[in-house]
């Protein structure tokens, strides 16, 4: 694998400027910017923002990466292996806190971070051979994996500190795409099993699953000791891949994620759910489980046309999940056409399940597409993502088109409670740039919310608490191309 330099950017946005001025473009303030330089390769998987107005961000690196340089907590972390994962907490003014690497002589990548009510660290990834978490700590835990690559969850005090690493592995590949700390202090883990998988190894709770074909979907929660309490399953006769799970006030979950040919969701239960691909294709589903693990619902609302969910959020009783699709159908009950090779969506769901608010975004041209990586909610529902060639959000009476300036560029689109498009920018240049973080608070807020009357984004100071929890998407880069993750979109 040839090596290429790279340079980890961390950003926070300050508040906006108070002006009168409605006409004037909605601002886009910086308040810092962190750089963690590698000379090889490094990737920003995903990021959280702290109460104190800091960061943690998690990814995976190559050979050698620096945080905080020349500044007094200045840490250099090198790999054992081909990549190492990385956590890092940067304070309310950008400065690095610590830094941690997570690895062993495999191939280790933290994909999705999350903070509590304590702000403590949640990570989740996967992790091959033995890796070690904590090196140097009192706590330090190693994890080996069963066969080829496991997924881990692992809990960091607010100083940097482990408190505990988990992992969940079998004979073939495992992965944890996704975390969200709950209420009460402990987790839910969404990811993907193949063959075989074992969570709470030697715990009461110790639960073994086959996947029934190529991979099933998993969502798992630990308590807040980092115990194993149960795991279940979205099985399918093909692929079926959990991309992202959010947390709910009452202690319950959303999860999201991709399926082919069929799937079933609570298989033996009072609400199981079987959900059907159309034509083959790759479909989206959406699913809501209790704090006990029970199904509630689950869903799949884009029919005719390849799809797939890739993020989603908690919003009061209900969810909006994002994701993309490709040619002609129906999203809910709305019919819908790409305008490019893939364009993006967006569907808000109240309690039961039932669609509410449908809204796309799309490219135009063989080559335009509109990919949504994550969601958040401020006040109204904030999406970032990236596209390619041409985009167009908006289908009301002023749609915004933009013409990208790279080879990727990264957007921010802004809806209100009931779906109207308040804003929508690029954010691009000559290289890539991708949209992949999301984030927010321990209480469910990002943070800055969103000012309807100046279309923009307002630091959170006192203003009105937001109660949601948004999610991430997240993208990885190998070799020099741009992948989805985890799998090449609507690969079919």
């Amino acid at each position: 694998m040839l090596a290429r330099p790279a340079t980890l950017a961390v950003a926070l946005l300050a508040a906006c400027p108070a002006d009168d001025d409605d006409s004037a473009p909605p601002a886009e303030p910086v308040a810092w910017v962190a750089l963690a330089p590698s000379p090889q390769s490094s990737v920003g998987e995903d990021v959280v923002a702290m109460p104190d107005g800091g960061a943690v961000a998690v990814g995976a690196f190559a050979g050698s990466m620096t945080f905080g340089p020349g500044s007094a907590n200045e840490t250099a972390l090198t790999a054992a292996g081909d990549f190492d994962a990385f956590v890092a907490r940067f304070g309310p003014d950008g400065a690095l806190m610590w830094a941690e690497r997570i690895g062993g002589a495999g191939t280790d990548w933290a994909w999705s971070v999350d903070v509590d009510g304590d702000d403590r660290v949640w990570v989740s990834g996967q992790f091959g051979q033995t890796a070690t978490f904590g090196a140097g700590q009192a706590g330090e835990a190693q994890l080996t994996s069963a066969g080829g690559q496991d997924a881990f969850v692992a809990r960091y005090a607010g100083d940097g500190t482990l408190q505990f690493a988990r992992a969940a592995g079998g004979d073939n590949q495992q992965v944890a795409w996704s975390v969200s700390a709950t209420d009460d202090g402990g987790a839910f883990v969404a990811g993907h099993l193949w063959a075989n998988i074992t969570f709470g190894a030697g715990e009461p709770n110790e639960t073994i699953l086959l996947s029934l074909a190529a991979q099933d979907a998993f969502v798992a929660r630990y308590d807040p000791d980092g115990a194993f309490e149960w795991v279940k399953t979205v099985t399918g006769g093909g692929s079926v891949v959990a991309y992202d799970v959010a947390a709910t006030d009452d202690g319950g979950a959303f999860l999201v994620g991709e399926f082919t040919a069929a799937a079933v969701a609570g298989s033996g239960e009072a609400n199981e759910t079987s959900l059907a691909s159309i034509a083959g294709n790759l479909d989206s589903f959406v699913a809501r489980y209790a704090a006990d693990g029970s199904l509630a619902w689950a869903r799949n609302d884009a029919t005719s046309f390849p799809d797939g969910a890739r993020a989603v959020v908690a919003d009061g009783d209900g969810a909006w999940a994002v994701g993309v699709f490709r040619g002609s159908g129906v999203l809910g009950d709305v019919d819908v056409a790409s305008g490019g090779f893939d364009d993006g969506y967006a569907l808000q769901y109240d309690a039961d399940g039932v669609v509410q608010t449908v809204r796309t975004a799309g490219g135009s041209g063989a080559q335009g597409s509109l990919l949504p990586r994550g969601v958040a909610t401020s006040g109204g529902t904030i999406v970032v993502g990236q596209f390619s060639a041409s985009a167009t959000w908006g289908s009301e009476s002023t749609p915004v088109s933009w013409t990208h300036l790279g080879a990727g560029d990264g957007f921010v689109a802004l809806y209100d409670d009931v779906g109207n498009l308040e804003y929508a920018a690029p954010v691009g240049g000559a290289g890539q740039r991708l949209g992949a973080g999301r984030r927010h608070d321990r209480r469910r807020r990002l943070p800055y919310r969103l000012d309807r009357r100046r279309r923009r984004l307002r630091h959170r100071g006192g203003g009105r608490r937001g109660r949601h929890r948004p999610r991430p998407g997240s993208v990885r880069r190998r070799r020099g191309r741009v992948l989805p993750r985890p799998l090449p979109a609507l690969d079919v």
